[in-house]
């Protein structure tokens, strides 16, 4: 499984290198190299600094500024190659630090003073948050790997319901408990002692369904196919076939293939193969006729979406009603807002064609997940909404993305997952040779109420 503002520790760097020199630094030669292995760290967290100055076996000094003075903190020797190592604690306190290479004889030869540039350290708490629906922890600035705990409260006292390391995606699974009960997250930075807390998170909702893809027969029952052999709206060339959509390893797998045996009673063959280069094969699959219906809740999926753009994957709830709930969608990696959408789609009375939207192409979710590294196609990620009288609130691993009041409605709504591929989509962006990536796993989709 499956951003609040972020807090930076900062690590300031300043006259080139490393800092501003000193006046007694700028009196002999600055060619101690320092660095810090820690560009953010935490309180408490160790901190490596290291650096390099000839030759072997020489003793550097590492220094700390208080108040007028600079004091020592530790001596050490420089190993091959002139390598020098310092361990420090980063604090909330900005510390001053630097290295001195006095001047010493080795072997008959005199090598003089030297003195690295100034290098500030501080640490700032990281923010943690958490939600429960799902059940997500995020950590600002993020750090995979760190001591994780999740607790729950029990009388006064707080118990953990989960101690493990925090995966990349901050994703935690845990039983919620259905009655009122209070949860917190905690997190510490490696080598410390002190623990940072998210605020109280309180239970309020039960699991009221869920879809695990454990067995393959819930297709054709649960979930069934929709729109089978059909060609209309804006998929003109393409239509969904029951071989797009099967149960792989406990995921549901929905895919985009060639169609290599159209039906010309169906389709204009010719006119599609100026569209995408002809028609294709869908996956698309609802609960509509299974009556797993619901009208409030807590709606999420854990999605690994698809890489290639001429198509859209998509989790959604639709009704006899008003309006398509578009929990997301994305329309494959490259677009430059990041392709991943929340959207709601209503109908106004009196029309036919002409539809309202609302909602956005997130870049807050783009941020989210990426990280500057990945897509919502190279992992799995928690997609949901919370629907309630008041209005909509669509989230990202527990993260909220978008919100509003709008196209409020009491209608009971179905479940959709799809990987679809319009007219618009394959334009100009369908490139066949990629459609054995074309694919988009389900982990699972539950139910909150």
């Amino acid at each position: 499984m499956r951003k609040p503002l972020v807090v930076l520790a900062a690590l300031v760097m300043t006259a080139g290198l490393l800092g501003a020199s000193t006046a007694s630094s700028s009196a002999a030669s600055s060619k101690i190299s320092v660095r810090s292995s820690v560009k953010a760290p935490w309180p408490g967290e160790a901190t490596k600094l290291t650096g390099r100055v000839t030759p072997k076996k020489r003793v550097v000094e590492l220094q700390k500024r208080r108040g007028k003075k600079w004091v020592r903190v530790s001596r050490t020797k420089t190993r091959s190659g002139g390598a020098f190592a310092f361990s420090v604690r980063a604090t909330t306190t900005r510390t001053s630090y630097r290295v001195v290479a006095r001047k010493t004889k080795i072997k008959r030869k005199v090598y003089k003073k030297k003195l690295s540039k100034t290098l500030y350290v501080k640490a700032a708490s990281p923010k943690v948050s958490l939600s429960l629906y799902p059940a997500a922890v995020r950590v600002s600035p993020m750090r995979a790997g760190v001591p994780v705990v999740v607790q729950r409260k029990i009388g006064s006292a707080w118990s953990n319901v989960v101690n493990t390391k925090l995966p990349a995606s901050g994703l935690i699974e845990f039983p919620v408990a259905s009655n009122v009960t209070d949860y917190r997250a905690g997190v510490r930075a490696p080598g410390a002692t002190t623990w940072t807390y998210s605020s109280q998170a309180r239970s309020s909702r039960k699991l009221a369904w869920s879809e695990e893809f454990s067995d393959p027969s819930t297709l054709g029952t649960t979930w069934r196919t929709r729109d089978e052999a059909t060609y209309h709206g804006k998929r003109m060339c393409s239509a969904t076939s029951p071989k797009n959509s099967y149960v792989l390893k406990g995921h549901l797998r929905l895919k985009v293939t060639a169609d290599n045996n159209p039906d010309p009673a169906l389709v204009d063959i010719e006119k599609c193969k100026t569209v995408g280069g002809g028609t294709v094969l869908q996956g698309m699959v609802g609960t509509q006729l299974s009556h797993a219906k619901f009208k409030y809740g807590t709606f999420a999926a854990r999605i690994k979406f698809q890489a290639p753009r001429g198509m859209h994957g998509g989790f959604w709830l639709q009704s006899a009603g008003v309006p398509e709930i578009d929990v997301a969608e994305y329309f494959g990696d490259g677009r430059p807002r990041g392709g991943l959408t929340h959207y709601l789609h209503d109908r106004p009375k009196g029309t036919s064609t002409d539809w309202v939207r609302v909602g956005t192409e997130s870049l807050k979710a783009k941020e989210l997940l990426t990280h500057g590294r990945n897509t919502p196609s190279t992992g799995f990620h928690v997609y949901s909404v919370d629907r309630t009288t008041a209005g909509y609130v669509f989230r990202v691993d527990g993260v909220e993305t978008f919100r509003t009041t709008q196209l409020r409605s009491e209608d009971e709504h179905y479940l959709v997952l799809s990987l679809v591929s319009s007219d618009e989509d394959r334009k100009n962006y369908l490139d066949k040779s990629k459609l054995p990536q074309a694919f988009m796993d389900v982990d699972w989709v539950r139910v909150w109420k």
